[in-house]
C-alpha cells in the first residue's frame, strides 16, 4: 500500500484536481452513498463538479491503463444506500483532498491524501491480486506531479521506536495558498496521521530554521 500525504486549501485543491483532469488520463469516480449501483463520474471540470466535489472530496481514478473492471458497489444499507468497495473492481488510483474548516474563527487546513490499496480482488474470480505495475506508476508519476504545485514545510514531530518515542524533523508538503496563510499565522494544520494540531507559525522552509525553534517533545 502507498500513500503520499499533502495539504492545502480548497483553492489549492482545486489547482490539484484540474492539474489532473487536464491530462485526459482518468475517470474520476466519486466516492459517496448511492441509492443505486451507478457511479458517479467525470472527466471534465463543470460548476456541478466542483459542488459535488466540496462536497465529497475523495475520488477513486480509474483508466484504461490499469483499470480491469468496472466499480463494484458492496451490498445496500437498511436504508438502501451504498458505497464503492475500492479493494474490489478496478484497480484505481485514491485521492482524497484536504479538507478545511474554520475552528474559532481560524482556518483549520486538513491533510490529503493519493494512494492505492495493498492488494485488490478480481469481482470475477474472487482471487486477490497485488497492485499492477501500471498502477505504481501512474502513482508516482502523479504523486511527482502534484508535488511540483506544493512547496515543502518542515516542523518538529515525534516518531515511535523500539526505544520509546523521540523527536524528529518531519517535511511536510502543502500548497502555496495554504502555506501564505500558515506562514502569516491565518491558519492552523493538522500533520500527519499524529491528528495534532500545529500552529500555521511552527512550520518553516527550512530543517535549519527549526532546529533553532524549541522542540516541546524533548
Amino acid at each position: 500500500m502507498a500513500d503520499f500525504y499533502f495539504y492545502g486549501t480548497w483553492e489549492d485543491s482545486w489547482t490539484y484536481l484540474e492539474t489532473l483532469i487536464h491530462l485526459e488520463r482518468f475517470t474520476f469516480v466519486v466516492d459517496m452513498w448511492y441509492t443505486e449501483p451507478v457511479p458517479l463520474q467525470f472527466r471534465t471540470v463543470t460548476a456541478d463538479v466542483e459542488s459535488i466535489v466540496r462536497k465529497r472530496p475523495r475520488l477513486y481514478l480509474w483508466s484504461d491503463e490499469y483499470s480491469q473492471f468496472p466499480p463494484v458497489f458492496g451490498n445496500p444499507t437498511s436504508h438502501g444506500l451504498m458505497m464503492i468497495h475500492l479493494s474490489e473492481g478496478g484497480p484505481a488510483l485514491d485521492l482524497a483532498l484536504p479538507a478545511c474548516f474554520e475552528l474559532k474563527g481560524k482556518l483549520s487546513v486538513g491533510i490529503g491524501s493519493l494512494g492505492y490499496q495493498p492488494q485488490y480482488q478480481n469481482p470475477e474470480t474472487g482471487e486477490w491480486y497485488k497492485p499492477p505495475e501500471t498502477l505504481k506508476r501512474a502513482y508516482r508519476e502523479m504523486r511527482a506531479l502534484l508535488q511540483k504545485s506544493l512547496v515543502r514545510r518542515y516542523a518538529w514531530s515525534r516518531s515511535i521506536t523500539g526505544r520509546g518515542i523521540r523527536p524528529e524533523i518531519k517535511t511536510y508538503w502543502v500548497g502555496p495558498n495554504a502555506a501564505a496563510l500558515l506562514e502569516a499565522g491565518e491558519a492552523d494544520i493538522m500533520v500527519g496521521c499524529e491528528w495534532v494540531w500545529k500552529k500555521g507559525t511552527e512550520l518553516r522552509r527550512t530543517r535549519d530554521e527549526v532546529m533553532a525553534l524549541p522542540n516541546d517533545d524533548e
